[in-house]
């Protein structure tokens, strides 16, 4: 906002500039959002059951009673390159009632199950489903502090050139990868995550 000041013994008027803090902080806030979208690598558009999608995409919540799986799909397909997602596990009822994986993008998502053969992903870090196959880590089972708790940051790595998922647990520190068979999951992939319990909910952070 500019303010002219008048000086009667100077024949030249002084302009005095006073910032607006108001518009100031509005346009920060609004370079800080910009900021923040621009690190979201994708968002979820679509669910197959009683849940909801809020937060312009990127928080999934199971509001259905019954103890039934609701599948969840990114908006994004990936089909070259690498690419890291971050979920917060906001509420989590059970370590077992949340999968986070991928899916072909051409698969119906209402035909969609964690078991089928163009789905890759974990039940925790401890089962992972590969093209319908369970694999267990014996290792690590029945460990509490491996499993993956409300509050938990995963992140979710997405590697298409050497086709290959990896969920990397922060709180643990630990990393589990997975190979994908582009003949049974072809490419492009999308991201498929899935809830059990009412309540739970998972949101999409910002990468660093």
């Amino acid at each position: 906002m500019l303010h002219i000041i008048e000086d009667h013994n100077s024949p030249i008027y002084l302009i005095e500039i006073k910032q607006n803090n108001t518009i100031n902080k509005s346009i920060r806030n609004k370079e800080l959002l910009s900021s923040t979208l621009r690190k979201i690598e994708d968002r979820f558009i679509e669910g197959n059951g009683l849940a909801i999608i809020e937060n312009d995409g990127l928080c999934i919540k199971h509001i259905d009673s019954d103890h039934k799986f609701i599948y969840f799909r990114g908006q994004k397909s990936y089909i070259n390159g690498y690419h890291t997602l971050k979920f917060k596990i906001e509420q989590s009822t059970g370590s077992y009632n949340t999968f986070i994986g991928i899916c072909s993008s051409d698969i119906n998502l209402r035909q969609i199950m964690y078991h089928l053969t163009v789905v890759v992903g974990w039940f925790n870090t401890t089962e992972v489903w590969q093209h319908g196959r369970c694999i267990r880590n014996t290792k690590i089972q029945g460990s509490k502090n491996d499993e993956i708790k409300t509050n938990d940051i995963i992140q979710l790595i997405i590697d298409c050139e050497n086709k290959q998922i990896e969920l990397f647990h922060e709180r643990t520190n630990k990393k589990h990868k997975v190979i994908v068979d582009s003949n049974q999951a072809p490419l492009p992939w999308k991201i498929l995550l899935a809830l059990r319990r009412k309540n739970d909910c998972v949101k999409i952070l910002p990468n660093n």
